[in-house]
Order: structure tokens, then C-alpha cells, then sequence
């Protein structure tokens, strides 16, 4: 899946259909490249299926995730609302994104210096979308096309914050705007997508065993030792 539907969408869900078969706690993320032959960035959807080993994301602070659930009866929630439309979305990611009033219920931000924007802040803000993409026993499973216009308008609420931060920097379009200057509102406001087909949520690792010391160690000894000779004199 791409922004240009590039893809035929029936080709597309063969793929997730079978990814999700053999993967089935994947998860998908966007990225951005330069076309070395177009000098052109184009967008793409990955999928990564050992995701689910990855427990980096754990350390994401919950208020950095604009979360999104679609269910099998394709009702769609989050923590910013109980019951989302598809049109309140692209108002309620750039207001998530953006955090004009610095809120603490909404994104973080980090100072960083972008060549031709100088020094700014960057959101850490990303949209998390949760489905159920694998039917249950009455075959209901999230609708694909549904989850599709929930990704995609949440992908053009961020070309729509780059068009107005090109508009700021550079007064054109994002679209009118150089290959270098659109590198630049990339870095200022990247697409954080994750795309879970299935609803999985990783647990974090059992945490390690805590190294006793040898005073300790001992003390165990003794007592291990002291409950075998009780065990014996009650014989």
C-alpha cells in the first residue's frame, strides 16, 4: 500500500492475507526514500514480521500514541474518543500532533536542528492502529478498506502539516517545494505510522534474574542445609 494506490488493492490483500498467515503478529510501518532515478521521494508500507520481538516500543511514553482499535464490527475507538468517525480523525491527529498548548495528555517534543528550517521541535508523535484482520468462528473480521481510509488519512493529515510548514519555511507548496527542502519537512514532521493486522500486544521480556551476592548465597546455603538436616531428624 502507497499514498498513490500504486498497488492493486486486491493484489495488496492477497498479500496481507497470506502475510498475516504466516506472520500473524506482524506489524506494518511507513518509510520514505529518495529515488535515485526520479529524484523523487516516494512513500511505501513495509511489513516487518519479527516485530513482535522487538520490545523497543514498550519505552514509548503512552501519551506520544494517538491509538486507534477497529474491531470486527468495524467500530472504531481510541482514548481520545470513545466512538471515532473517519471525519474527525484528520482534525484530532494534526491537534494530537501538534500540541500547540504544550499539553501533557498530548506528544513530547525534541529540539532538533534541521538543515534549512534551523532549530525546532519535532513531534514524537505517532498513530497506533490496532485490527483483527483474522476472522473469528462467525468469520467477522475487520473490513481492510476500512482500516485503508484510516491510514490514509492519517498519512495526509501529515502531507497537509508539511504543506503549511512549507508555506512557513519556504512560502510555495509541499509539492512545489526542492527535493532538499522536502527532506527537511520530513524530518520536521515524519509519518509515524504502525499498522498491528491482528491486535497483537508484545508483552516485555521476563526481567533477569537479579545477581545475588556471595553473602546472600551463603545465607541460602545455610538454609537449604539446616531444612535437609530438620527433614532428616523428623524421619
Amino acid at each position: 500500500m502507497n499514498t498513490s494506490d500504486s498497488i492493486e488493492e486486491q493484489k495488496l490483500i492477497q498479500f496481507l492475507n497470506d502475510s498475516i498467515v504466516k506472520h500473524p503478529y506482524g506489524m506494518f510501518y511507513p518509510y520514505e526514500f529518495i529515488d535515485t532515478l526520479s529524484h523523487n521521494i516516494e512513500f511505501k508500507l513495509c511489513f516487518d514480521y519479527d516485530s513482535y520481538l522487538d520490545y523497543e516500543w514498550v519505552k514509548i511514553k503512552h501519551r506520544n500514541v494517538f491509538y486507534v482499535n477497529i474491531d470486527r464490527n468495524n467500530q472504531i475507538n481510541s482514548r481520545i474518543g470513545d466512538k471515532l468517525h473517519l471525519d474527525t480523525i484528520k482534525p484530532l491527529f494534526k491537534h494530537f500532533i501538534l500540541n500547540k498548548h504544550e499539553s501533557e495528555d498530548l506528544p513530547e517534543k525534541r529540539i532538533m536542528i534541521i538543515p534549512l528550517l534551523n532549530t525546532v521541535q519535532v513531534s514524537k508523535g505517532a498513530l497506533y492502529v490496532k485490527t483483527q484482520l483474522i476472522p473469528d468462528s462467525t468469520l467477522k473480521r475487520t473490513d481492510w478498506k476500512l482500516i485503508k481510509k484510516v491510514i490514509n488519512i492519517a498519512s495526509s493529515s501529515i502531507m497537509e502539516l508539511r504543506n503549511e510548514g512549507a508555506q512557513f519555511y519556504f512560502d510555495k507548496t509541499y509539492i512545489e517545494a526542492s527535493l532538499k527542502e522536502k527532506m527537511a519537512l520530513i524530518e520536521y514532521h515524519p509519518i509515524g505510522i504502525w499498522f498491528y493486522p491482528n491486535g497483537y500486544n508484545p508483552k516485555p521480556p521476563t526481567p533477569p534474574v537479579p545477581v545475588l551476592s556471595k553473602e546472600v548465597i551463603k545465607i541460602l546455603e545455610l538454609i537449604d542445609e539446616a531444612e535437609e538436616e530438620l527433614e532428616i531428624l523428623e524421619e
